[in-house]
């Protein structure tokens, strides 16, 4: 498992798991300070076999599953499983966005840099402990040329067997037509409604 920690003036700010990738060096440790226009910022990583020894204070949590375009996956092409520990004290983010924004893109930009997080869709999880899982699904979906209302679905990676796809076809940002359905490796799409061109989403 991959831990990622990022300081501010020495205090954590932000902690990341990333859960599943056993081709990660053990025995390597990254270790990264800059200079902010207010401060430094520090950024860690390492390997750790297990959770159990790890410190984690929260008020509550969230869990669940995140599609691949999702606001809170770091990941550009993969769908994950995901845990956040919440903790409810956010007056300094609050007050760091309103009183301070140059400091705040300054922090995102480099939490972006070496995690993919990006912060400023969801500056409130600073403070937060995440933890990520990807799945093993890459799957690649391509606008059909000959009628621009189907798309073809490719999968690329499956470490899962038979997949289910829930694809939703939206006009305007409003829903026009559903098709739920197994896939296997490649498979078409078809909507008899009329959709905008790249409005749709796939979840597998």
């Amino acid at each position: 498992m991959i831990k990622q920690q990022f300081f501010y003036n020495n205090q954590e700010i932000m902690r990341i798991y990333h859960d599943g990738f056993d081709d990660y060096p053990i025995h390597r440790t990254i270790y990264q300070e800059e200079k902010l226009s207010a401060g430094t910022i520090v950024f860690k990583e390492s390997w750790i076999d297990t959770l159990d020894l790890e410190e984690i204070s929260y008020h509550c949590h969230a869990e669940g599953f995140l599609p691949s375009q999702h606001d809170k996956n770091p990941y550009v092409a993969l769908c994950c499983n995901y845990k956040e520990f919440i903790t409810m004290d956010k007056q300094w983010v609050e007050k760091m966005i309103d009183e301070q924004p140059q400091l705040f893109d300054e922090i995102a930009q480099y939490i972006k840099k070496w995690s993919n997080f990006n912060l400023h869709k969801s500056p409130y999880t600073l403070g937060n402990i995440l933890i990520f899982t990807p799945t093993k699904i890459e799957v690649k979906k391509i606008l059909s040329k000959e009628n621009k209302r189907n798309f073809q679905l490719h999968v690329l990676q499956n470490g899962y067997g038979e997949l289910m796809c829930i694809a939703k076809f939206k006009f305007n940002n409003i829903i026009v037509d559903t098709k739920i359905l197994p896939v296997q490796d490649q498979h078409l799409l078809e909507s008899s409604r009329e959709w905008n061109k790249g409005n749709y989403s796939a979840t597998s």
